[in-house]
């Protein structure tokens, strides 16, 4: 029993050992391995802080599925915001990266990547789509206090918010370019034309459209 448990030990210390966890090697390890494998990283995903749950992240990032990874960095996010706004009402100023990871034990590598990746990420988006849901609320709030109450501060915020909803919120992307099959020609590739090729251009689409 001992050396059965000292061997599956000795394993796992050898897959942690590599510097990438990979595919190849969840596919050919046993069961047991697997087991011991994702209480470890369980373990220190839930417990470990700063460098070291780096380190495991880093290792295994290639075998930990996107939406664990999502969940990761939804985590991280509330507690860095908590975090700031904590510190801001302790300190009265905006905190150091170093007071936001030694308050949320996370590295300053993780908290400056978080800042600085935040609005470039996808689920970013869908950050952004929980504070548009939570809009209509709001308006649908503002609305009956204005009009049961005759609250005038709350009428006229729910034209405000709604007026930036009208410009902002509601309005349809726009694409720059024309687009033929597969090719799309935008206002930088009608500039690199030789005068010849835009006369071309020009020669087919005036023998192609009607005008009156």
């Amino acid at each position: 029993m001992n050396n059965k448990s000292l061997q599956k030990f000795t394993d796992l210390e050898k897959l942690l050992s590599q510097k990438k966890i990979t595919p190849d090697n969840i596919i050919n390890a046993d069961k047991n391995l697997l087991a011991e494998l994702t209480e470890y990283l369980n373990d220190v995903l839930n417990n470990g802080t700063g460098e070291k749950k780096d380190e495991v992240l880093a290792k295994a990032d290639s075998i930990i599925p996107k939406d664990y990874k999502n969940e990761i960095w939804q985590h991280n996010h509330v507690n860095i915001i908590h975090s700031i706004n904590k510190l801001i009402q302790v300190h009265n100023r905006l905190p150091t990266i170093t007071d936001i990871s030694e308050h949320v034990n996370l590295s300053r590598q993780t908290v400056t990547k978080h800042l600085k990746e935040f609005s470039t990420k996808e689920i970013f988006q869908t950050e952004i789509d929980k504070y548009h849901i939570m809009l209509y609320s709001l308006m649908d709030k503002l609305y009956i206090d204005g009009v049961q109450n005759k609250n005038v501060k709350a009428i006229r915020m729910y034209f405000e918010i709604l007026t930036y909803k009208t410009k902002h919120l509601s309005q349809t992307p726009t694409n720059n370019y024309i687009q033929i099959n597969n090719t799309k020609i935008d206002n930088l590739t009608i500039q690199n034309l030789s005068d010849s090729a835009k006369n071309e251009i020009m020669s087919i689409i005036n023998k192609n459209v009607n005008t009156e």
